[in-house]
C-alpha cells in the first residue's frame, strides 16, 4: 500500500533542508535532536529515497531530492495561505491582533497609541511582539508590523506613516570632555549584524573598528549605554528625546532618516479588525514626534 504523506513529516524534512543541520532544525522547531533524526529517517525509509547527504559540515540536499524539497516548500506556502484565510474570516471587531514592532517604537510612541486604541475598541486585544528581528507575516508570526524600513517586501501591504530620524547623542559630560570631530577619537556604541542593514548599520561602517567599544541588537540598549557617559551612539531621535541625560553631539550634527511603515500581509490587510487597527495606528503615528 502506498505510504500517505504527512505534513508533520514534511515539516521536519524542510527544517533540516533550510537549516543545513539537525541541531539548527531542532532549535527552529523546538524539539530534540533525536526527534529530527527519527522523523527524517522515517520519511526516507517510507518513500525509499535519500533526501540528505550527511557531511562533516552538515546536511545537504541530494540532487535527486531537490524537486521534492521545492514541492514541500509549495505545500508549506499553501498551508500558510490557508491559515491566513482562516485568520481573516472573522468580520466582527473583536478578538486578538498580533502586532510586531521595534523596541525603540515600543519604548516611545506606541504605549499611548495602544492605550487610546483600546479605549475605542475594547473588544480588540493587541498581542505585542517587541523585537528588532523581522517576523514572518506570511507564517502568521504576526498580523501587523510597525517598523522602520526603506521599503516593504512584496507580500506586505501598508502605508508610510512618518520618517524616523537618527542622530549622534551622548551625555553633556562626555561631549564636553571629548570635543574632537575625529570619529576615531571617540568611544562608540554600535549595532550588531541584526541591525546591520539599518541606516545606522550603514553609517557606522565608516567608524574605525577599534573605536566601537560596545555593540547591541537594540537601540534602547545603545541609548542606555550612552547614558552611562562611556561614549557616543547614533540612535533614534525619539529615544534621545525620552532621555533626561542625552544631548545631541554638536561635533557630529548629521541626521539619518528612514520610513516607518504600518503594514499587514496582503491576504489580511482588508480584514475589518486589521484595517481598523492599521488605519488608526497610521493616523496616530503621523502625529508622533519621530523626526
Amino acid at each position: 500500500m502506498k505510504q500517505r504523506l504527512n505534513w508533520d513529516d514534511l515539516k521536519f524534512v524542510l527544517a533540516v533542508a533550510r537549516a543545513g543541520s539537525v541541531n539548527a532544525a531542532a532549535q527552529a522547531l523546538q524539539v530534540n535532536h533525536a526527534t529530527i533524526l527519527r522523523r527524517v529517517a522515517s520519511f526516507e525509509d517510507a518513500h525509499n529515497i535519500i533526501i540528505f547527504g550527511r557531511e562533516t559540515k552538515g546536511y545537504t540536499v541530494t540532487a535527486d531530492a531537490v524537486p521534492i524539497i521545492e514541492a514541500i516548500r509549495a505545500v508549506e506556502s499553501s498551508i500558510d495561505a490557508m491559515e491566513r484565510v482562516i485568520a481573516g474570516k472573522g468580520e466582527n471587531l473583536e478578538g486578538s491582533i498580533h502586532v510586531t514592532s521595534t523596541d525603540s517604537l515600543c519604548r516611545t510612541i506606541l504605549p499611548p497609541i495602544i492605550r487610546k486604541f483600546h479605549q475605542l475598541h475594547p473588544d480588540l486585544k493587541i498581542e505585542l511582539s517587541v523585537t528588532n528581528a523581522r517576523l514572518n507575516l506570511a507564517k502568521l508570526d504576526a498580523e501587523v508590523t510597525i517598523r522602520p524600513a526603506k521599503a516593504l517586501p512584496s507580500d506586505l501591504v501598508g502605508v508610510k506613516s512618518v520618517e524616523m530620524s537618527f542622530g549622534v547623542y551622548g551625555t553633556p559630560g562626555y561631549i564636553a570632555q571629548n570635543p574632537s570631530t575625529d570619529l576615531g577619537a571617540h568611544c562608540w556604541m554600535g549595532v550588531t549584524d541584526l541591525l546591520g542593514r539599518s541606516p545606522v548599520g550603514t553609517w557606522q561602517s565608516q567608524l574605525p573598528k577599534n573605536a566601537i567599544a560596545f555593540r547591541a541588537d537594540s537601540f534602547v540598549t545603545l541609548a542606555d549605554m550612552a547614558e552611562t557617559g562611556i561614549g557616543l551612539a547614533m540612535i533614534p531621535t525619539c529615544l534621545a528625546n525620552h532621555s533626561e541625560t542625552l544631548i545631541p553631539a554638536p561635533q557630529f550634527p548629521e541626521k539619518l532618516g528612514t520610513n516607518v511603515w504600518v503594514a499587514a500581509h496582503k491576504d489580511l490587510y482588508d480584514v475589518p479588525r486589521i484595517s481598523v487597527l492599521t488605519r488608526y495606528f497610521d493616523q496616530a503615528i503621523r502625529q508622533s514626534p519621530l523626526a
